[in-house]
């Protein structure tokens, strides 16, 4: 235009024109109008690489879900050894338009909780690790050691027998030592 402005109201681009994604941002001024605001900033996109680690037991899989500011994004992802236990989400916005804080993104273990899952009957610890400035981090589940069952140091299923037993042993030492006395009188 006649400021300087660059203007386009192109649907597609067109030879000489190149497509970038930009920060856009439309408000509702007093007057019920739209003010519309194009930042030349290009997008910005980061990658996050999760690794599963284990620790003292080994699962044949498990499935991690993305989360961007606590709500899942896409379907669970199932790690094993075919993939070396490891997904790489890609081209994950950093900040969405018209926010002032980066989003936030987290990777968990589908059906943790409390930071324990059960695959297969054994329980595991899950630790998770931060995000690092790399974009990668790591999920270690940690077998939690079996129970060691209780050893039985006597047998109390004769108790009742072995009771019975001694108190018919009194009985009978009773009755001796009474025959006993009326013979000796």
């Amino acid at each position: 235009d006649t400021d300087g402005n660059w203007v386009a109201n192109e649907a597609t681009a067109t030879f000489g024109t190149q497509t970038i994604r930009v920060n856009y941002k439309a408000t509702l001024n007093a007057s019920g109008a739209y003010d519309q605001e194009i930042s030349n900033e290009e997008v910005q996109h980061r990658n996050i690489e999760v690794t599963k680690k284990w620790v003292g037991g080994i699962a044949s899989q498990v499935e991690v879900q993305l989360y961007k500011d606590g709500v899942a994004e896409g379907a669970p992802v199932i790690l094993n050894a075919a993939n070396n236990w490891t997904v790489t989400y890609t081209n994950l916005v950093v900040r969405d338009a018209g926010r002032t804080v980066d989003n936030l993104y987290e990777v968990r273990e589908v059906g943790e909780a409390g930071n324990v899952i059960t695959i297969d009957g054994a329980k595991y610890q899950v630790t998770y690790g931060l995000i690092d400035a790399n974009g990668k981090m790591e999920i270690t589940n940690k077998k939690e050691p079996e129970p060691t069952p209780s050893v039985e140091t006597g047998d109390s299923s004769n108790l009742p027998l072995n009771a019975s037993i001694l108190v018919m042993s009194l009985l009978v030492a009773a009755y001796a030592a009474k025959k006993k006395l009326n013979l000796s009188k």
